[in-house]
């Protein structure tokens, strides 16, 4: 891979710990109504939205660790809101050597079930081709999501859409990194 490869500036410039309030809304209920769910992950779903009415919306913790040399990222997420976890996420994303995408793999789990860790069916990860961006295209609850991510001048922006719901942060960079590291 080149050394000035998408995927080597992207995550180059990621490393390290990211922080936002975060918001899932569900834009139309009667999709979400109709959506194949399990009553436990529409209850978590529905309790991720409601959480934001309640003194402080949740907040979003991230961390990026990469291994160059294995051409390697690990990943952790945190959803909490007034320090409980709400959902937690560790992803490995093994980059290709066409310097522009990677596979993602990983375990999640959510407030109902923190004591069960749930596989993340193996993805596809794309970096822009200007290494400011990434799409990625995976399963959540057993339905598709879409998430990307952009770099902006006031942080990272992050979209993830569903059929039935839409999350929206600006992740920003925390100055001291506790995240985990290689």
């Amino acid at each position: 891979m080149s050394p000035d490869a998408p995927s080597l500036r992207y995550w180059r410039a990621m490393v390290g710990a990211w922080q936002s309030p975060f918001r899932l809304r569900i834009p139309n209920w009667t999709v979400f109504q109709r959506a194949d769910l399990r009553p436990i992950d529409r209850a978590q779903v529905v309790s991720l939205t409601m959480m934001k009415w309640l003194f402080v919306p949740p907040h979003m913790r991230t961390t990026v660790a990469f291994d160059e040399a294995a051409q390697r990222v690990h990943h952790t997420t945190r959803i909490s809101k007034l320090g409980v976890t709400l959902f937690r996420s560790e992803e490995w994303i093994a980059l290709n050597d066409d310097g522009c995408t990677g596979v993602f793999t990983g375990t999640w789990a959510s407030a109902a079930t923190l004591w069960r860790d749930q596989p993340w069916p193996e993805s596809r990860v794309e970096i822009d081709p200007d290494g400011d961006g990434a799409k990625y295209a995976f399963t959540w609850l057993g339905q598709p999501m879409r998430q990307a991510t952009r770099k902006m001048p006031e942080g990272l922006l992050l979209s993830q859409t569903t059929a039935f719901s839409r999350a929206a942060a600006v992740l920003r960079r925390v100055p001291e990194t506790f995240g985990p590291q290689f």
